[in-house]
């Protein structure tokens, strides 16, 4: 079936760009550089905690503009890998219905619209790892827009020709009056393998240690907010629950929010973002600061991959000597070998430890460098997450203790460093 796919780029595809406007150009409206996979076409970029960033670890704004222009390219690079007898359908459905004089939240809408119809396919290759990173995009979309992407494709009057077309079904949401903030079955799956599940937020059981150093958050240039550091302890199940509130400099309301949770006894851990888990946006700073656990997206919907850096022993990815590397009284290890993250999603996991290591392993052993869906074995190969956070631990703080040992041109534990570029230079760390 893969032989169909990806090998050329079909004559309907050119004019499926022609007609809706998908440009090549690599530079987004604020710099950001989109650059395409060599081996799929699907622009590179990665979620962290609820941002979007380019190849250089670099945010990439979400405006309207920005959000549409990334949508547009991943909407291309999918037409661009589906088979000509799929992209001519598109074609027609897109010919019998255009839309004069769309706006940019059309843009968006309608590249949100071809890419679930093309994902809807069986046998797309990659749908496995793709699926999760449009519901990611989807979510991220929401920033702007300020209202769930399925109730924005249903009142949008334009579009509806256009969805009808493709026979595109969208969830309804009618159900989400009746819902009640009783444990989510996530919740109730966490508590019994004992790990601590977090209470709402802005309950006087939550406590702040401190704000993190801008330096030590693996963004390039996270200037925009900072990130508080908050613990939860639940006396009957040892184990820690942090949460990351990024507090706007401009507003100083909640943007981005991610908790995680890990039981000590068993290594099980749990995610939850600040996103409605009903409506799928993003929660706006005044909703966050109401918000409550049953409410919001976790591990087992959530579109953003958490596991792709969260990886090894324990779940907690730290920085050595910086505000996050907790007291002893907070225990962020655990009592197994290796911490297993709970969710219903395939794609999720903690692949490692990693053999061929030498002095590296002295403290912990270190993870896999999977790729993007964990997959210790992906054809073709995707980009691993992981590996940029290590090359950045290497730069900065490992091993701790003294000065580090430089990914580029290693000083010290240069075999090792060697050993761990080769294999992220095998899954496209350049």
């Amino acid at each position: 079936m893969h032989s169909q796919f990806g090998r050329f780029i079909p004559m309907a595809v050119l004019f499926l760009g022609a007609m809706i406007g998908l440009r090549s150009v690599a530079i987004g409206q604020d710099n950001f550089s989109l650059k395409s996979a060599p081996a799929t076409g699907i622009p590179e970029v990665y979620f962290y905690h609820g941002m979007v960033l380019d190849k250089n670890l670099r945010e990439i704004p979400p405006t309207l503009d920005n959000v549409s222009f990334v949508l547009r390219r991943f909407t291309e690079a999918l037409a661009s890998r589906s088979s000509p007898a799929l992209n001519t359908r598109l074609v027609d459905a897109l010919r019998a219905t255009p839309i004069p004089e769309m706006d940019k939240t059309d843009e968006l809408l309608r590249s949100v619209a071809m890419a679930r119809w093309l994902l809807a396919e069986k046998d797309f290759p990659q749908k496995r790892s793709l699926d999760p990173i449009l519901r990611a995009l989807e979510r991220w979309a929401t920033i702007p827009t300020r209202e769930g992407i399925n109730a924005q494709l249903r009142n949008n009057n334009r579009l509806a020709p256009t969805l009808a077309a493709m026979n595109l079904t969208i969830q309804d949401e009618a159900a989400r009056d009746q819902r009640q903030l009783e444990p989510t079955d996530y919740m109730k799956e966490c508590s019994a393998a004992q790990v601590p599940v977090p209470p709402d937020w802005g309950d006087p059981q939550w406590k702040f240690h401190d704000t993190l150093n801008p330096e030590f958050s693996f963004v390039q240039d996270a200037g925009k907010s900072i990130a508080e550091i908050w613990t939860y302890t639940d006396p009957d199940k040892p184990g820690l629950c942090v949460g990351l509130p990024r507090i706007l400099n401009e507003t100083g309301g909640i943007d981005l929010f991610g908790i995680i949770c890990q039981s000590k006894t068993t290594g099980k851990a749990c995610f939850w973002d600040n996103v409605d888990r009903w409506t799928h946006k993003q929660l706006s700073s005044e909703e966050s600061k109401h918000m409550k656990i049953a409410a919001i997206e976790d591990g087992s919907m959530l579109g953003e991959n958490c596991t792709n850096c969260h990886r090894g022993k324990n779940v907690f990815v730290i920085h050595p000597g910086t505000e996050l590397d907790l007291p002893a009284e907070f225990e962020t290890g655990n009592d197994v070998d290796w911490y297993s993250p709970i969710s219903s999603q395939d794609t999720w996991g903690n692949p490692g430890p990693m053999p061929g290591l030498r002095t590296c392993k002295g403290c912990h052993a270190l993870p896999e460098l999977a790729a993007n869906n964990n997959d210790l074995d992906p054809e073709p190969k995707e980009k691993s997450p992981y590996c940029r956070i290590l090359k950045q631990v290497v730069n900065k703080t490992m091993p701790p203790g003294g000065a580090p040992a430089g990914w580029e041109k290693p000083q010290t534990h240069q075999q090792d460093v060697d050993l761990l570029r080769g294999k992220c230079k095998e899954l496209g760390l350049e």
